[in-house]
C-alpha cells in the first residue's frame, strides 16, 4: 500500500508538470494556483507513501537542492521588505512548489533509475498536445478565411499555445532534446527513433512557425550540448538526427504556411504529412546507423540524404508548386538580427533599467515581482514591460546580488552534475535541455512561466539523483517537505477561489451587471487580502459613490508603487471637483511613472483647477504654491519633448496629445506671470471647439495684464467675453505678478 501511494503521488507530480504547459499561461493566476495546489497534494501523497516505507529524504544532497532551498528562504526573508506583497507571495509559492518537485523526482529516480525515462515520455506526450493546439489554426481547425489570411503576419506567431511565441519556441527546443535523449536511451531503436523523428519534425516545424530569433540563437548551444551529452558511440547519430529533423522542418514550413494563409487546408495537411514521413525515414536511418555501427560517416550522410530525398520528392510533386514560391514573413523575420532592431534595442533598455534598480537595491532587492512596480521610475521613455526579459537580472532586482549569486550557483551546479554523471545517462541530455532554457533566459522571461520553472526543477531532481550526496548532507527535518506542501495547499486554494470570483466579477462588470459583480468582487477581496485588483474592480462597480474612493484608497495601501491606482483615484476626485486632492493624487502617479504622458496632462489639469479653486475660496496661501507646482509640471513636459531622443518609441509628444494640455499649460504660465509665453499655448488650445470659450477668457485676461489693446479687441466681441465677470480671474493674474 505505501508503494502504491508513493508511485501514485510521483505519477501525479509528473503529470501535473507535463500538463501544466497546456492549461495555464503567464498571467493566468487562477490556473497557476490550481497547479500549485495539485503539486502540493501530489507531493503529500508521495511523501506519506515514502515515509511509510521507512525511507528518509535528504534536505539537500547536492548544490542543486541547496541553491534552490536558499533562494526560497531568501524570498521568505524579504517578504517584510517586498514592494508588492501579492506579487511577492505568488513568486514564493512558485519556488516552494518547484522545490517539492525537485525533492520527489530526485528520490524517485534513486529508487527506480528508469523513472527519468518514463517521465520523459510523459513530457513528450503532453508536448504533442501543446503542439496540436498551436498547429490547429494552420490545419483548418476552427479557422475562418479572414483568420487564415492573417497567419503569415508576425502577430500570429504560434501565440495560441503560450501567449508568447518566444517561450513556446524555447520549450519545443528543450523538448526536442528530451525526445532525442529518450529515444536514444530506449531499447527498441527501430520503434522509438521513427516515432521520435515524427515528433521532432513537428517540433522543428512549429519552432520555425514561432519565428523566435532568440530561440534560434540557442540552437547552436543545443546542438553542441547534445553532442557532448550523448555517449561517444551515439554522438554523430544524434547530431545527424537533430540536423535531419531540422532540415525536414525547413523544407516544409513554407508550403504549410503558404497553404494555410490561403485557406487551402488539404495542401497544408499534405505538407504536414510529407514532413512527418520524412521524419520517420530519418528515424529509421538513424536506427540503422546506431545498430550496424559500420561506416559511421557514410551512414550519417545517408541519414541526412534520406531526409533531403524525401522532401525533394515532396517538393517536385504536384501537391503545390505555387506554395514553394511564397515568401514567408516568419522566415524573413528569423534572418533579421540586429541590435538596431526594435526588440533588441528594447531588451537592452530593459537591462539598463534593471541594472539601475540593482544599483539602488543591491543587498535584498525589491521582492518578488518588484520589477513591475519599479521600472516606470527608471525608464528613459515610455514602454510597457512587466517582466525584465532577462531572468538573471530579474532575480537580482527581486533578491539583490545575493539572490543572483544563488541563481548562478544553481546553473553552475547543474553543469557540474552533468560533467560528473555517467555518460550513458539520460540525465545528461535532460540537463542540456534545462541549460538551453537557462541560456535563453538571458534574453527572455521563460522561467516566469510556472510550467517552465517546474520543468527545469524536475530535470534538476533527475540529474541530482545521479550524484553522490555531499559529505555534510543531512536527513533531518523529515517533516519539512510535508509542512511546505501543507502550507502550499492552505495558501493556494483560497487564492484560486478568490481568482475565480475576481474573474467572474470583472466579467460581469464588463457586461454592466454592477450589483452581481460587486457581490463576487467582495468575496474575492476577502479571499485575496494582499491583492489590490478586487478593490479596484469594486471601485469601478461603485462609480459615483463614496465607496469608490475608499476602495481605491485600499488598493493604494496594498500596492503603493503602482501608478495606476493614484491616477484612477485622481480621476474619481476630479469627478467630484475635489481639485486639490485630485492634483495631489495625480502628482503622486506622476512621481511613480514620470514617463507616462497622461499623468503630465492630468497633473497639470488638476493643478491649474486647484489653483483657481483655492483663490476663489480665499485660500491665498495655497493657490500660488499649487500654480507654481503646476508650472513645474509644464516645464517637465517641455523638457521631455526637447530632450527625448527616442521619439520612435514614445506614443506622442505632449503638444499632440491633447489641446486641453495646451490650455492648462497656458493657464499655469499666466498664473506664474509669464504672459508672453502663455499666449501661444492658449491660442493653440482654441483649435478644439469645446475649449474655445475658456481659452478666449484666459486670452482676454492675459492680454489685459499685458495691456495689449489690439489682442483684447480681437476677441472682445465674442459673447462669452462680453458677458464675462472677469474680476476673480483678473485678481488671480494680478497676484501672480
Amino acid at each position: 500500500m505505501p508503494k502504491y501511494a508513493r508511485l501514485t503521488g510521483a505519477f501525479l507530480l509528473g503529470l501535473t508538470v507535463a500538463c501544466s504547459f497546456i492549461f495555464h499561461g503567464l498571467f493566468f493566476q487562477k490556473e497557476q494556483h490550481i497547479a500549485e495546489a495539485m503539486v502540493a497534494f501530489a507531493f503529500l501523497l508521495w511523501w506519506f507513501g515514502f515515509r511509510l516505507e521507512r525511507r528518509r529524504i535528504a534536505l539537500f544532497s547536492s548544490w542543486l537542492e541547496l541553491s534552490v532551498l536558499a533562494i526560497l528562504l531568501l524570498y521568505l526573508l524579504t517578504s517584510f521588505t517586498a514592494l508588492f506583497p501579492q506579487g511577492h507571495a505568488n513568486v514564493v509559492l512558485q519556488w516552494a512548489g518547484g522545490l517539492l518537485v525537485l525533492y520527489a523526482m530526485r528520490e524517485e529516480c534513486k529508487i527506480e533509475p528508469r523513472w527519468g525515462l518514463w517521465l520523459s515520455w510523459v513530457l513528450i506526450a503532453a508536448s504533442l498536445g501543446v503542439v496540436s493546439i498551436g498547429l490547429a489554426i494552420y490545419m483548418g481547425g476552427h479557422v475562418g478565411l479572414n483568420d487564415a489570411n492573417n497567419l503569415m503576419s508576425e502577430k500570429n506567431r504560434f501565440a495560441s499555445t503560450f501567449q508568447y511565441a518566444n517561450t513556446y519556441a524555447i520549450y519545443v527546443l528543450a523538448m526536442w532534446l528530451v525526445t532525442i535523449g529518450a529515444a536514444f536511451s530506449g531499447k527498441s531503436k527501430w520503434l522509438m527513433l521513427p516515432v521520435a523523428g515524427i515528433v521532432c519534425f513537428l517540433y522543428s516545424l512549429t519552432f520555425l512557425l514561432a519565428a523566435s530569433r532568440g530561440a534560434l540563437l540557442a540552437v547552436p548551444a543545443a546542438m553542441i550540448g547534445l553532442v557532448v551529452a550523448l555517449p561517444r558511440g551515439q554522438r554523430l547519430a544524434g547530431a545527424a538526427f537533430f540536423i535531419g529533423t531540422m532540415t525536414a522542418g525547413l523544407l516544409t514550413v513554407k508550403g504549410a504556411d503558404g497553404h494555410a494563409s490561403s485557406a487551402d487546408w488539404n495542401g497544408a495537411w499534405s505538407w504536414l504529412m510529407g514532413g512527418g514521413a520524412a521524419g520517420a525515414v530519418i528515424g529509421l536511418a538513424t536506427a540503422a546507423l546506431m545498430i550496424q555501427q559500420k561506416s559511421r560517416r557514410l551512414n550519417v550522410a545517408a541519414v541526412i540524404a534520406a531526409g533531403l530525398v524525401a522532401m525533394g520528392v515532396l517538393h517536385s510533386s504536384s501537391l503545390s508548386q505555387a506554395a514553394i514560391k511564397l515568401s514567408s514573413q516568419k522566415l524573413q523575420r528569423l534572418t533579421n538580427m540586429s541590435l538596431n532592431e526594435t526588440n533588441a534595442f528594447l531588451r537592452l533598455e530593459f537591462d539598463r533599467d534593471a541594472l539601475k534598480m540593482i544599483r539602488d537595491h543591491p543587498v535584498v532587492g525589491s521582492g518578488g515581482d518588484g520589477w513591475s512596480r519599479m521600472y516606470h521610475q527608471y525608464q528613459r521613455f515610455y514602454y510597457i514591460a512587466n517582466l525584465t526579459h532577462n531572468h538573471y537580472l530579474q532575480i537580482a532586482v527581486e533578491l539583490g546580488l545575493v539572490g543572483l549569486a544563488l541563481f548562478v550557483l544553481f546553473w553552475w551546479s547543474l553543469a557540474t552534475c552533468l560533467r560528473k554523471a555517467d555518460p550513458p545517462s539520460l540525465a545528461r541530455v535532460l540537463g542540456v535541455a534545462a541549460i538551453v532554457i537557462g541560456l535563453h533566459s538571458f534574453i527572455d522571461f521563460d522561467l516566469n512561466f510556472y510550467s517552465m520553472l517546474l520543468l527545469v526543477l524536475m530535470i534538476a531532481g533527475i540529474v541530482s539523483a545521479q550524484m553522490p550526496p555531499l559529505r555534510w548532507s543531512t536527513t533531518r527535518f523529515q517533516a519539512l517537505g510535508a509542512g511546505v506542501a501543507g502550507c502550499l495547499i492552505l495558501a493556494t486554494i483560497p487564492q484560486a477561489v478568490g481568482d475565480y470570483y475576481l474573474q467572474a466579477g470583472s466579467s460581469e462588470l464588463e457586461q454592466g451587471q454592477s450589483d452581481e459583480a460587486a457581490a463576487h468582487l467582495a468575496r474575492a477581496a476577502a479571499l485575496l487580502p494582499l491583492d489590490p485588483q478586487p478593490h479596484v474592480q469594486l471601485a469601478r462597480a461603485k462609480i459615483g459613490t463614496n465607496e469608490q474612493l475608499s476602495q481605491l484608497l485600499l488598493a493604494q495601501r496594498l500596492d503603493p508603487y503602482n501608478a495606476e491606482w493614484p491616477h484612477e483615484l485622481s480621476l474619481a476626485l476630479g469627478y467630484y471637483k475635489k481639485w486639490e486632492d485630485a492634483y495631489r493624487e495625480s502628482e503622486k502617479a506622476l512621481r511613480l511613472q514620470p514617463a507616462m504622458l497622461d499623468y503630465y496632462e492630468s497633473t497639470l489639469d488638476y493643478g491649474v483647477q486647484a489653483a483657481i479653486d483655492s483663490f476663489l475660496k480665499g485660500k491665498a496661501s495655497k493657490d500660488g504654491e499649487i500654480a507654481s507646482n503646476a508650472l513645474i509640471v509644464e516645464q517637465m513636459v517641455r523638457y521631455q519633448q526637447s530632450a527625448n531622443r527616442f521619439k520612435n518609441y514614445v506614443l506622442a509628444t505632449y503638444r499632440d496629445s491633447s489641446p486641453l494640455l495646451d490650455l492648462r499649460a497656458g493657464q499655469a504660465l499666466a498664473l506664474a506671470g509669464n504672459y508672453s509665453e502663455a499666449i501661444p499655448f492658449l491660442r493653440q488650445s482654441r483649435k478644439t471647439a469645446t475649449l474655445v470659450p475658456e481659452a478666449d477668457i484666459w486670452l482676454f485676461m492675459t492680454y489685459r495684464q499685458q495691456q495689449d489693446k489690439r489682442g483684447q479687441n480681437e476677441i472682445a466681441s465674442r459673447p462669452w467675453i462680453a458677458m464675462l465677470d472677469y474680476n476673480p480671474i483678473n485678481g488671480i493674474l494680478n497676484r501672480s505678478r
